[in-house]
C-alpha cells in the first residue's frame, strides 16, 4: 500500500511539474548516448536513446515525446556499447561502438546496418565542415575520418600516443576539428582539415592529471 501511495505521489509530482511518465522502454541496459532530431518522414522531433544491453547486440530506441510511443532498433551482432550518435543531413543517425563498427540507423526505412569499420574502440564522432565525419578512438588516442558517400574509413593517425582516448570531439565551420584527449591528463588538440595539421591548444599549465 505504501509503495502504491509513493508511486502515485511521485507520478502526480512529475505531472504537476510538466513532466510526463512514458513508462519503461528498456528494462535491462544502460543508456550511453541520446540525440533529438526531426523524424525524416513526419518532421516532428523524436528522441533517440542508445543502450548497451550487456550482450554483443545494442539497441536504439526512438521515442515520440507527444505520445510516448517507442520503436526499437537492434544493431548487428558485434556492435557493442553505442557511446555516441551523430545525425546526418538526410535524417539518419550514425552510431559508434567499442568494437570499432560504425552503424547507420534510417528511421524512414527502419533499417540499422554497419556502414564502416575502424580498427579500435570508437568513443565519439562529429560532422566536419567538409561533410565528412570525424571519430575519436581508443587505445591510443587516434582520429578517424568517415566518408558516407564512399563508405571509406580513413585512419588519420595517433593524436597523442601517451593518452588512451579521445573523449570529446567537435568541429567548427572554419575547417577545424577539436579534441579533448586523455585519461591520465586533460589535453586539447585541433586538427586542420585542409592541411592535416595537428596542434596542441591547451596551455601546459592547464594539462592537469585526472579525468575531466
Amino acid at each position: 500500500m505504501k509503495t502504491t501511495l509513493a508511486a502515485n505521489a511521485s507520478k502526480k509530482l512529475r505531472e504537476s511539474s510538466g513532466l510526463r511518465d512514458h513508462g519503461i522502454a528498456v528494462r535491462r541496459g544502460s543508456c550511453m548516448s541520446y540525440r533529438v532530431m526531426p523524424h525524416p518522414v513526419s518532421g516532428q522531433d523524436r528522441i533517440y536513446l542508445a543502450f548497451n544491453t550487456g550482450s554483443n547486440v545494442s539497441i536504439v530506441v526512438e521515442v515520440d515525446p507527444r505520445t510516448g510511443r517507442c520503436v526499437q532498433y537492434e544493431t548487428d551482432k558485434g556492435c557493442e556499447a553505442p557511446w555516441d550518435m551523430e545525425p546526418t543531413p538526410d535524417g539518419r543517425l550514425l552510431v559508434t561502438s567499442v568494437t570499432g563498427t560504425l552503424s547507420e540507423l534510417d528511421p524512414a526505412r527502419r533499417t540499422f546496418k554497419v556502414v564502416g569499420q575502424a580498427k579500435m574502440w570508437i568513443w565519439n564522432l562529429c560532422c566536419g565542415a567538409d561533410g565528412r565525419y570525424y571519430l575519436g578512438g581508443s587505445t591510443p588516442a587516434k582520429l578517424y575520418r568517415f566518408d558516407r558517400a564512399t563508405r571509406r574509413m580513413e585512419d588519420l593517425g595517433i593524436i597523442d600516443a601517451r593518452e588512451k582516448m579521445i573523449r570529446l570531439i567537435e568541429a567548427d565551420a572554419d575547417g577545424f576539428v577539436y579534441m579533448m584527449a586523455g585519461f591520465e591528463a586533460a589535453k586539447a588538440y585541433s586538427y586542420e582539415i585542409a592541411t592535416g595539421r595537428v596542434r596542441k591548444i591547451l596551455p601546459v599549465g592547464e594539462e592537469r592529471t585526472g579525468l575531466r
